[in-house]
């Protein structure tokens, strides 16, 4: 039996499952070799980091780290400022009913509190302390038509509004980072690289017809053992940029891109030996998802059908979304060790990094860092050309009318521009970054995917018999001599008046087949 009506084919994100979390995480940490001790701590602040997720049966399970930046007044005569990073590892798992291999898991991380104890008087040991708050959604891609219009003889008791990211394309892509980490003046050179750790993060992903491109960053951490006598251990970061155009066929320009990106394989190695430059490559994997808003009004109530299939839609519907542009103005960005700047040769975004997103009452809050890559010649003699990277940090405030906490939040940053000029011989940059927030709701939704009408028995065929009318015949009277009925003979002769007729008029009686005549 088919299906009677208009149906529209929705290619949507089902939500299986969501879950959250808040949980207290305590480790024991240290400083580097190269850090001084800690006479007065000035300021700590945590970053969730998210390196695996993986979907499993009943529940999914997060691995990650929440970095701590902390600036502190060294334990040293001279008592400097100094700047370092700590990590607090950690790994959950959360219960996800319906949860499978092979389903999207969409984790959104927060730092609620941190909290750093010193273990002694000027030390390096600390007992960390940090309350993070997790939260998945696990998702599975599905097609299913919906009714937006009923059949002729079918009443409608109730339309909805549907607002929801149709899916227009998914894609797996393997992307190539290659660049080098440099070792700064104040380290030593290397001799071997121990222990190599990555993370990436995607800064940019924009549409193109039939394309989508990618650019990211690979943040190295490199243990290595330094080229001196006494073999010390040192650690050195790095990042590498990456970018690659992939081909999706059906894309367009200025849709919405999700990318979740992880290190297949890294590597690092001494160019030579010992060597203050490290080739470092890693294969990355990235799970592209390309949508497009949609609004469709889709049948969800009826009367007089025989037969009425429904299915459950969970899907994340728009509530809203709207933009907010901050400033950043006269960042310092070269770091103390460089020469100082003489003039600005090129200034170029690198991305945008998003840190955290909380949604709050009609506003969502968000904080991210802007990368900028400034080449500029030195006051030297000779004007050498040096490169100097800057995270510029900022917070966004973005209006989003009936946003409430516990909605999810898609984020998409873009650098407006970035200049970059010499002050004092230092190097400060004005730039602008625009914030474009949608919030959304999980919503259960019931639709119909099919009604199925009465089947109506065919009319038994008939054959017309042509009468010429006699003294007393009427239009009852023939339908009762050849069984039929007044209605048919009327219909087989439009434009004859039954209440004229004339003897000999010739007429047509239809009747069924071996009826006798």
């Amino acid at each position: 039996m088919v299906c009677a009506g208009k149906y529209e084919l929705l290619k949507v994100n089902q939500v299986v499952g969501e879950a959250a979390a808040t949980f207290r995480q305590e480790e024991e940490v240290a400083l580097r070799p190269e850090h001084p001790g800690v006479e007065t701590l000035l300021s700590v602040k945590g970053r969730p980091r998210v390196k695996r997720v993986e979907v499993l049966p009943g529940r999914v399970l997060i691995e990650g780290g929440v970095e701590l930046q902390l600036t502190y007044v060294a334990c040293v005569p001279e008592k400097p400022v100094y700047a370092a990073h700590l990590e607090v590892p950690f790994s959950h798992s959360l219960n996800v009913a319906g949860a499978l291999p092979g389903m999207n898991a969409h984790v959104t991380a927060l730092v609620k509190a941190n909290e750093l104890r010193p273990k002694a008087s000027c030390g390096r040991e600390f007992t960390a302390v940090v309350a993070l708050d997790l939260q998945v959604k696990v998702t599975e891609h599905k097609e299913i038509e919906v009714l937006v219009e009923a059949p002729s003889g079918v009443e409608v008791k109730e339309t909805k509004r549907l607002r929801v990211d149709d899916v227009v394309a998914t894609t797996s892509a393997e992307v190539l980072a290659l660049g080098e980490c440099v070792v700064p003046e104040e380290k030593p050179a290397v001799a071997e690289v121990l222990d190599l750790l990555t993370e990436t993060e995607i800064t940019r992903a924009e549409t193109a017809t039939d394309e989508v491109y990618l650019s990211g960053n690979l943040h190295a951490h490199v243990v290595y053992r330094a080229a001196n006598a006494a073999g010390s251990v040192y650690h050195l970061e790095c990042m590498v940029p990456f970018g690659q155009t992939v081909a999706v066929a059906g894309v367009k320009e200025k849709m919405t891109v999700q990318v979740e990106a992880r290190t297949l394989v890294a590597e690092a190695a001494p160019k030579d030996a010992p060597s203050r430059a490290l080739a470092a490559r890693a294969l990355i994997s990235c799970r592209i998802l390309v949508v497009e808003p949609r609004q469709l009004d889709v049948v969800t109530a009826v009367t007089g059908a025989a037969v009425v299939e429904k299915a459950k839609l969970r899907v994340e519907t728009v509530v809203g979304e709207n933009s907010a542009t901050v400033a950043l103005a006269e960042v310092a960005v070269v770091p103390p060790a460089d020469p100082p700047a003489k003039r600005i040769l090129v200034t170029e975004p690198l991305g945008v990094t998003i840190v955290a997103a909380e949604v709050i009452d009609d506003i969502v809050v968000t904080r991210g860092r802007a990368g900028i890559r400034v080449i500029y010649a030195a006051a030297t003699p000779d004007e050498e050309v040096y490169a100097a990277d800057a995270q510029l940090d900022f917070t966004a405030r973005v209006s989003v009318r009936g946003a409430k906490p516990g909605y999810g939040v898609h984020i998409l940053p873009a650098i407006d521009y970035a200049v970059a000029r010499v002050k004092e011989g230092g190097i400060v940059v004005d730039a602008a970054v625009t914030v474009l927030a949608k919030v959304t709701e999980t919503v259960q939704q019931g639709v119909i995917t099919c009604i199925k009408l009465p089947e109506v028995s065919p009319a038994p065929p008939v054959t017309l018999i042509r009468h010429p009318v006699a003294p007393g015949d009427t239009f009852y009277n023939l339908a009762e001599r050849y069984g039929t009925t007044v209605e048919a003979i009327m219909a087989a002769n439009p434009g004859v008046d039954p209440d004229n007729l004339q003897v000999g008029q010739i007429i047509n009686i239809p009747v069924a087949p071996g009826d006798p005549a």
